[in-house]
């Protein structure tokens, strides 16, 4: 197992909550991710679909749903013709019996709910009998959409995650140069400067306030720009491609070869993440596995219970830890965690279960169009950098279909 220095940025993962104060007239007022409203999902050219129905689970503590953080993604494929609506049942044979596609994004356990509970350990979403059901749902020829995003999201779906083959790393992926940049300009936020000159009590609360809100927009500006991982068609000609650092390979073609003649996925050179988790596949008797997403060289996972276990029993001590070393040595700590290398691991799988189909991914941004909790980063669709993801977004729904 390799182990590498950690950084600061255990003062915005542990907190969880991806929660930022800001200032206003009546005084510090938090934010938290949000859909971007600004953000208009494309109407194809030749709209697909007649109305199949998909369902997006919202009965299971879940962090995206279809009219919350996932309302882009609902107005993308509305515009191609399918209807959205809310799953609100248990996962049971006969809560499943009319469904033919079901979304799954970032389920808890209501054990782990709210945002501040997301703290080891971290307990399944899903009894015994509801993985037993949606195995057989999918097997009798549902579409299951599954997406379990960074820590905790991952721990939530370990169980019906490890029935199809999976095995998850239950943490954060970071770009190779996330923690190079972090050390360059973290020492540069102002009131750090502050802190360094003595100018500025670490120990008076509203300077405290102050370090941990300007160091959280730079972990989430960093995260939402920086941190983000394209996946280029492995169809194109590899000397025109210029992959960043930590950017992997996207198997278009593999799954293509499930519907052939009819070429679903076409005019996409790449598909852009933002964090997420990293896994692999072992295989299951009865269950094929197509690679969609496999990532970079560089990339890694920081484990978050591995983390927890370091820093302190819960994020207040880690947070303090933290800081204090930070303050006392001047420099980022070089606290060793252990870390999983991610390089050639999946972010993006699909697997073919009797007459269903799995499509289980490690990231939800891609899917939808996001604010972050600082108030002005785009994450998903909506950034720069994932100009394309619509349309992998809108063909990859036409295939579970």
């Amino acid at each position: 197992m390799k182990k590498t220095a950690l950084l600061l940025f255990i003062l915005m993962l542990s907190s969880g909550a991806f929660a930022q104060q800001t200032t206003t007239p009546d005084g510090p007022k938090e934010v938290v991710q949000s859909y971007d409203k600004n953000y208009v999902a494309p109407t194809p050219e030749q709209p697909h679909n007649s109305g199949t129905t998909i369902y997006v689970d919202a009965a299971h503590n879940n962090f995206h749903t279809y009219d919350g953080r996932f309302t882009p993604f609902s107005d993308l494929v509305k515009n191609d013709g399918f209807k959205v609506t809310a799953f609100t049942q248990s996962f049971s044979k006969e809560h499943l019996k009319n469904v033919e596609i079901l979304v799954i994004a970032n389920p808890v356990n209501v054990a782990n709910y709210p945002e501040s509970n997301w703290v080891s350990p971290i307990q399944g979403a899903f009894t015994d009998e509801e993985i037993t059901a949606l195995m057989e749902w999918v097997a009798d020829g549902g579409s299951l959409l599954l997406i379990a995003d960074h820590f905790p999201f991952p721990g939530a779906v370990d169980g019906l995650a490890n029935k199809l083959g999976f095995r998850v790393d239950n943490g954060y992926n970071f770009d190779p140069m996330y923690y190079t940049d972090l050390q360059s300009k973290f020492f540069t936020l102002p009131i750090i400067e502050q802190v360094m000159e003595g100018k500025a009590d670490p120990s008076n609360q509203e300077v405290l306030g102050q370090i941990m809100n300007e160091a959280g927009g730079l972990f989430i500006d960093l995260g939402a720009n920086l941190n983000a991982l394209s996946y280029w068609s492995n169809e194109l000609d590899s000397s025109s491609i210029f992959k960043n650092a930590g950017d992997g390979d996207l198997f278009l073609n593999s799954i293509q070869s499930y519907e052939a003649p009819v070429n679903l996925f076409q005019d996409i050179p790449f598909v852009t993440t933002f964090t997420g988790q990293s896994f692999t596949w072992d295989p299951v008797p009865g269950v094929t596995m197509t690679p969609i997403f496999t990532m970079g060289e560089g990339t890694y996972t920081v484990l978050t219970e591995a983390q927890d276990a370091y820093f302190g029993a819960n994020s207040t001590e880690s947070d303090t830890n933290t800081l204090t070393s930070l303050l006392k040595t001047k420099t980022i700590p070089a606290f060793t965690v252990p870390v999983v290398p991610s390089a050639d691991k999946l972010q993006a799988a699909l697997v073919r279960l009797g007459d269903g189909k799995v499509a289980f991914f490690g990231e939800a941004g891609m899917f939808t169009a996001q604010i972050a909790a600082d108030g002005k980063s785009k994450m998903g669709m909506n950034n720069e950098y994932a100009q394309h993801n619509w349309k992998f977004v809108l063909q990859l729904m036409r295939y579970l279909d």
